[in-house]
Parts: structure tokens; C-alpha cells; sequence
């Protein structure tokens, strides 16, 4: 099985890890059958909506789409 997790901003990838094997532990899953491959493991970032990179991005692909990109604000 393939799991993608996207890590959340105030939650480190070792925080991440750590809570996988805490529930992982707390099956009744024989743990030594479980083999767990962490592929890539990228801290969290954020990038605030007026940033130039965000404009640039939504302009591009609203011009590569056709259609109203909406940076989200929230």
C-alpha cells in the first residue's frame, strides 16, 4: 500500500513519522510484516497569498487553462 501524506503547516515530518508508528503500535498488526518506506520527507512550508510566486503561478495557470485561477486567502 502507498500512503501519501502531505505534512501539515505546524507539524514536523518527525512529528509525522512518530504518530504513524504510535498508531501502527496500537493494532493488532503484526508489526514485523509491516515494512514502512519513507520516500520523501519535506517540512512543511507556507507561502503567503500575495507572495509574487503565488500571483505568478495563478497567472500562469490561468493562461495555460483558459480559465479564473483563485488564490486562496484563508
Amino acid at each position: 500500500m502507498e500512503v501519501d501524506i502531505r505534512t501539515p503547516i505546524g507539524v514536523s515530518t518527525r512529528d509525522l513519522q512518530a504518530k504513524v508508528e504510535e498508531v501502527l503500535a496500537s493494532t493488532d498488526l503484526d508489526r514485523s510484516e509491516i515494512d514502512l518506506e519513507w520516500v520523501v520527507c519535506l517540512e512543511p512550508i507556507y507561502s503567503a497569498p500575495k507572495e509574487e510566486i503565488i500571483e505568478l503561478v495563478a497567472r500562469n495557470a490561468g493562461e495555460i487553462t483558459e480559465r479564473s485561477v483563485e488564490i486562496n486567502t484563508n
